[in-house]
């Protein structure tokens, strides 16, 4: 069996885990602020193109963690009968709502 996942799939399992517990019962964030998107994106120039000029701002920060969030509810869904992690176990959009928010998402990205 091949364990591995193509592109896409690590992309959007590494935004997920860009909030994950600190090992000291906090949350640890990698995407708390701006310059955590810009460091998060040149790391990744193989599936990001520009990444490696790339800056992000304020506006690019809600929006990426929009689409965590909604990653994140998809994955906890994705899980079950296991428990959410509970970095954000409180915070999960619906799964509805999630679904909604990245098929709008996606449709304003080109192909």
């Amino acid at each position: 069996m091949d364990d591995s996942i193509n592109r896409d799939a690590r992309l959007a399992l590494d935004l997920a885990l860009t909030i994950r517990h600190d090992g000291e019962g906090g949350v640890a964030d990698d995407l708390s602020e701006a310059a955590g998107l810009t460091t998060w994106v040149r790391a990744r120039p193989e599936a990001l193109p520009g990444a490696g000029t790339y800056v992000a701002d304020d506006s690019a920060l809600r929006a990426v963690r929009d689409v965590r969030a909604a990653v994140r509810a998809l994955f906890a869904r994705a899980v079950r009968p296991g428990e959410p992690s509970p970095a954000d176990a409180a915070r999960l959009l619906p799964v509805a709502d999630a679904v909604a928010f990245l098929n709008a998402a996606a449709a304003l990205t080109p192909t």
